[in-house]
């Protein structure tokens, strides 16, 4: 299935009237508890504006922390806490034990919330759950910016369980897949970029792979502990 999705800053206009997804980067901090209420409305709003599905960027909520997705008419699809923290927000946030896959009109979708994209457990969860491609937010200062942080976490979780990563920081928008689907084997449909971008993509082109691979996964003796997990 073909989408078109506009990576961009929070509540600026889609660059392109058919966008069908638009994923919020992060600004220069988290949105703090006390500004929740007026964010999350004003992303139902932007949703129903522009007719489009909203990933938010990051924000705390009841001691965690948190991404958002809504539907063209401001429902909200799905809240993802994240699974782990660094070491600056375990300070003052929980983490949480639950990876949601939101299923919706343009794929299963798994939200991965700030570094939980570096945890090969949790992505690999999401996997097994059905995931077709996964939405991923970091944060960090630009200080601690570098392509290392991009290639070891999206593009690896991609290479690893054979599905599209959009990821997103406060500096980069990018869109990785599996690296014989992309046009020059690297593995980018899109290079890190800091200004906005709007793509075309096909999830599903990774469909076949995939499920190759949790086949193999699941055959093996080694992997008993994700059957376990499945059977519950």
């Amino acid at each position: 299935m073909n989408i078109k999705v506009c990576m961009t800053k929070p509540f600026s206009p889609p660059e392109s009237d058919d966008c069908t997804l638009v994923v919020f980067k992060n600004g220069e901090t988290i949105v703090t508890p006390e500004y929740e209420s007026l964010f999350l409305s004003s992303c139902q709003k932007y949703a129903q504006k522009y007719q489009v599905y909203l990933v938010s960027c990051l924000y705390e909520s009841n001691g965690y922390l948190c991404m958002a997705m809504f539907d063209p008419q401001g429902n909200t699809l799905g809240v993802q806490q994240a699974t782990h923290l660094n070491l600056e927000y375990l300070r003052r946030l929980r983490p949480s034990d639950q990876v949601e896959i939101l299923a919706t009109p343009i794929g299963n979708i798994f939200m991965s919330v700030d570094v939980d994209i570096y945890r090969p457990d949790v992505l690999r969860l999401a996997m097994f759950k059905g995931c077709d491609y996964i939405v991923s937010s970091q944060m960090f200062p630009l200080v601690d910016f570098s392509e290392e942080r991009i290639l070891f976490g999206a593009r690896s979780a991609s290479v690893a369980n054979r599905m599209p990563v959009l990821q997103v920081t406060p500096f980069s928008s990018a869109l990785m897949v599996p690296p014989e689907i992309s046009p020059d084997g690297s593995g980018f449909l899109v290079y890190p970029t800091g200004k906005p971008v709007t793509v075309q993509f096909d999830w599903e082109t990774a469909a076949i792979s995939r499920k190759v691979l949790i086949d193999s996964l699941l055959s093996s003796s080694c992997f008993g502990r994700y059957r376990n997990i499945l059977e519950k």
